[in-house]
């Protein structure tokens, strides 16, 4: 007997061993994804109806919601071995489901282990725990549903993968690998422009690379963005970084430690070996700051398009870099 596998870091999939289940309907799937999001924990049925009709649904839905629940419990009982890993509980329902068995679950504890290792000062071993931690993204989350209860929960996620990325590079510029971080950090710059601390690390990793005037450069594309489309100034800690190159300040060449294992300990620790991801909110009503927040994602989504000249710059770097790469690997015979 096999157990049910979920995966949402991507669009999502659902496996009974290495059978790929289809999980059909929108409904069933969003209502499935709030599930999985609350994995082990009770979602009422009114968080249900939010993530998969939004504000406008039919009169009874309840029953809808229902049926569709029935439906994925018949495809469990049918397809995994007689198991059913969905439980009533009361007016909701839950998920349950096991070490191995959700890939968001898989990725918080990657992240709890980097953040551990750490600690201990294995900073090498912390790394491999941050890769083993992105290995398991396969897209963005929960690609393809788009009722606004689940995007805001897929942009809670998507802030936790990029902090985790913020921080791998800045352990790789702790170790001295300035020169390799910088490819991986200028796609993301130019895929997050208004992500101060990305622009902060591919400055710096510039900088240590020897690239003074790149590093420069990043500056000024990125507190120009910040001008015309924002109408506001960099960040203090991007301005300081700045002057601080200007100067040639010593101090720039060791990284002070930095804040960034709050996204890794934002949910609750282990206990007992389980594995026990923060709740994601999937209730009903948005907020004006949910709200605002998936007006952010989306504008960050076309910055790119609308700062054309900030791609441009961006993509002068990657190609740089990607020269620079590749002649890095050639060899005379």
């Amino acid at each position: 007997m096999q157990p049910v596998e979920f995966r949402i870091l991507g669009p999502l999939e659902v496996y009974a061993g290495a059978d790929k289940l289809l999980v059909g309907g929108n409904r069933g799937r969003s209502i499935l994804a709030a599930l999985l999001l609350e994995a082990n924990r009770v979602v009422s049925i009114q968080q249900l109806i939010a993530a998969a009709w939004g504000d406008e649904f039919p009169a009874g839905v309840r029953t809808q919601v229902q049926n569709r629940v029935s439906d994925l419990r018949k495809l469990f009982r049918s397809r995994a071995g007689g198991v059913d890993p969905i439980g009533t509980r009361g007016s909701g329902y839950m998920v349950n489901v096991g070490e191995g068995q959700l890939d968001l679950h898989e990725f918080e504890h990657d992240l709890r282990r980097a953040a551990v290792l750490e600690e201990q000062g294995r900073r090498v071993e912390a790394i491999r725990a941050l890769d083993a931690a992105m290995a398991w993204w396969r897209g963005p989350t929960l690609d393809g549903m788009s009722t606004p209860v689940l995007e805001v929960a897929a942009i809670r996620i998507e802030e936790r993968r990029l902090g985790a990325l913020e921080w791998r590079a800045r352990l790789r510029l702790e170790l001295g690998q300035h020169a390799e971080v910088v490819s991986e950090l200028v796609g993301l710059a130019a895929a997050h422009p208004y992500r101060e601390g990305i622009q902060s690390l591919l400055m710096l990793a510039l900088y240590r690379a020897g690239r003074r005037a790149e590093a420069l450069e990043a500056f000024r594309r990125a507190s120009g963005l910040f001008r015309e489309q924002l109408g506001v100034d960099a960040g203090a800690e991007l301005q300081r970084l700045h002057e601080g190159m200007l100067r040639g300040d010593t101090s720039l060449d060791q990284m002070p430690q930095t804040a960034y294992l709050t996204a890794a300990r934002h949910g609750p620790c282990e206990e007992n070996g389980s594995q026990q991801a923060a709740p994601v909110d999937v209730g009903g009503n948005m907020s004006e700051a949910t709200h605002h927040e998936l007006a952010r994602l989306r504008r960050e989504n076309v910055a790119l398009t609308v700062e054309r000249d900030l791609l441009k710059g961006y993509l002068d770097l990657w190609v740089r870099e990607t020269t620079r790469s590749s002649d890095s690997r050639v060899t005379d015979p």
